[in-house]
């Protein structure tokens, strides 16, 4: 009989017991760690992680590797636009300019993991995927499980285990987070700070019903919300929603806010006081974003030497209620492609119980409505990427989740179906339904192991070989040069006149090596993108025949894939590396 009631107890602590969080916990970090290692050393050969996607994450990379060398915040992708107000300073152009346009958290996290593979720095020619686009992926991807971490605690305060290992599950399996923690964006890095803040919050709330001073709690979230604006300046939109929550719930004003803001500011301001220094704005090159979409895309903008204008109230008018109609409009595509998520704005009409919970539920309504202007104001990514650095909806989507979960729970209640199979399957259902993206994705067969076009970083990489530390590749892809080839990279400027009067008077103060085109710019419609568009001017390089007397590099070499790359430069530079082949 006694070894009946053992055997019971211990079948009871694995199922339902004591033991059955640390099993779930085993088995969830186990899955976990077994993913990072198929994603990004594809032992199957599946080629799930085919290096970082996206530009801004490519230069906040090589942002860090030059933190890493000991060269301080500085970039090597040089914006014509920074060039420009430094030569109307009559200062020599720095060949590594202070980096103004990315917030300096991220790099910062990054420059420790690349230095320590600072011997792998150099891409061989048998590497289809850049070991330094693996060590982004990977603080990236443990940054994401780091967050769902804390969204789980989060969740569990607010409702209960079962709510928050749903949702734990459901956000490990939404593509568009995987997406964005494989792209080399600061995403989940953003995502941890955001579910640390509320957690933060919730302690604040406890404080206050408890009938202490939550100041304390408040005064990390104003640390959290510091970090968070160095990481991306869009959170400043977020911390205008957090201060209105705030305002209303915690009721000191005059206590409340002027600590939040005031902690915030005093990590923002020396920033801000840096990039006055060096590019004479506060907010950098970055100033200028405001009027994307109404002056033209951010090529456009970044490749003139001369500032836009700023255009009238009117055209922002315009800007920001069409970027509000796509946002509404795409807001199942936005929060991850879960039919769980977008539940949230239905359970605004559900009270729930707990105060806190009913608290956070507004609290993430004013922190997404500020968000929606910010990312409207803004406006998306217009460079070739897979995945948008001014997008705000993805911090929401393990909080969405949880209460879309919790209120579907609650309806489903209401039918009296007792019987748990059914509910099981209910949740089964919802969940299967929010994966079949990510599963998909993960079935896909035959993929290149890099994301052609526009990027081969293999090819980009032979660059460095062809070129010294000293000179400079001019490029319609700055950043991946930047990153790839270890070399100093020129966007190239909107006219060509330009351009020559950089080569020609050393305005770089380096000396250009060549120019490396791609599909960027050879695969824009002919008529309205090259023969009218903002490459009018490049038309003959582009089109491989260009004028000697007026273009420097005379010399051409295609490149693959079916020559859609082509590498100009003054001499044949890499003569002897093919005839080495």
């Amino acid at each position: 009989m006694a070894s009946e009631r053992q055997i019971q107890n211990f079948i009871h602590r694995l199922e339902e017991g004591s033991w059955a969080a640390g099993i779930k916990a085993a088995a969830l970090a186990i899955t976990c760690a077994m993913v990072l290692v198929i994603v990004l050393f594809d032992p199957f050969f599946w080629s799930m992680f085919k290096g970082i996607s996206d530009p801004k994450g490519m230069e906040q990379a090589a942002i860090a590797r030059e933190l890493a060398r000991g060269n301080g915040f500085t970039t090597p992708m040089l914006r014509p636009l920074e060039v420009g107000s430094w030569i109307g300073r009559d200062q020599p152009v720095p060949t590594l300019l202070p980096a103004t346009y990315h917030g300096p958290v991220w790099s910062a996290v990054l420059a420790g993991p690349l230095y320590l593979f600072k011997s792998k720095w150099a891409m061989g020619p048998d590497e289809y995927v850049y070991v330094g686009d693996k060590v982004v992926a990977a603080v990236s991807i443990l940054c994401f499980y780091a967050s769902i971490i804390v969204a789980f605690w989060v969740v569990r305060r607010l409702f209960d285990s079962k709510v928050a290992w749903i949702g734990a599950l459901m956000t490990l399996l939404s593509l568009p987070l995987w997406q964005s923690a494989l792209s080399g964006l600061p995403q989940m890095w953003m995502l941890l700070l955001f579910n640390l803040i509320i957690y933060a919050t919730l302690r604040a709330m406890k404080r206050k019903e408890e009938e202490k001073s939550p100041l304390s709690w408040l005064a990390i979230v104003g640390v959290l919300f510091g970090v968070l604006v160095l990481t991306h300046a869009i959170a400043f939109w977020l911390l205008a929603g957090y201060l209105l929550f705030a305002g209303i719930y915690f009721k000191r004003l005059f206590i409340t806010l002027p600590l939040l803001l005031g902690i915030v500011l005093a990590f923002y301001t020396p920033w801000m006081v840096r990039n006055y220094r060096v590019a004479q704005s506060p907010l950098g090159v970055s100033t200028y974003m405001i009027t994307q979409q109404v002056r033209g895309s951010e090529a456009a903008i970044m490749r003139n030497f001369t500032p836009p204008k700023i255009p009238q109230p009117l055209h922002f008018r315009t800007k920001i209620q069409n970027g509000l109609s796509q946002q509404i409009n795409a807001i199942v595509r936005n929060f991850g492609s879960s039919i769980v998520a977008p539940l949230f704005f239905i359970a605004l009409l559900h009270t729930f119980r707990r105060k806190e919970t009913e608290a956070t539920k507004w609290l993430l309504v004013s922190l997404w409505l500020f968000a929606l202007l910010g990312m409207s104001a803004l406006g998306p990514d217009s460079l070739t990427s897979l995945s948008n650095s001014n997008d705000l909806n993805f911090i929401f989507i393990p909080l969405f989740i949880a209460y879309g979960i919790a209120f579907a729970l609650v309806l489903w209640s209401r039918l009296e179906l007792r019987h748990t199979f059914f509910r099981k399957a209910f949740i089964g259902l919802l969940m299967i339904i929010s994966a079949i993206p990510f599963l998909t994705f993960v079935s896909t067969s035959n993929r290149l192991p890099f994301h052609w076009p526009p990027y081969s970083p293999t090819y980009i990489a032979l660059l460095s070989n062809w070129t010294k530390d000293n000179e400079i590749i001019a490029s319609d892809m700055p950043w991946a040069v930047a990153w790839y080839a270890d070399r100093k990279s020129f966007w190239i400027p909107s006219t060509l006149q330009q351009f020559i009067r950089c080569h020609d008077y050393n305005l770089l103060s380096a000396p250009m090596a060549g120019v490396y085109l791609t599909p960027i710019t050879g695969n824009q419609p002919f008529l309205s993108g090259i023969v009218r568009g903002e490459y009018k001017e490049w038309a003959p390089i582009i089109m491989r025949s260009p004028s000697t007397e007026r273009f420097p590099f005379s010399k051409a070499l295609p490149m693959p894939f079916d020559n859609q790359c082509v590498f100009f430069s003054d001499y044949e530079r890499w003569a002897d590396s093919l005839k080495a082949q």
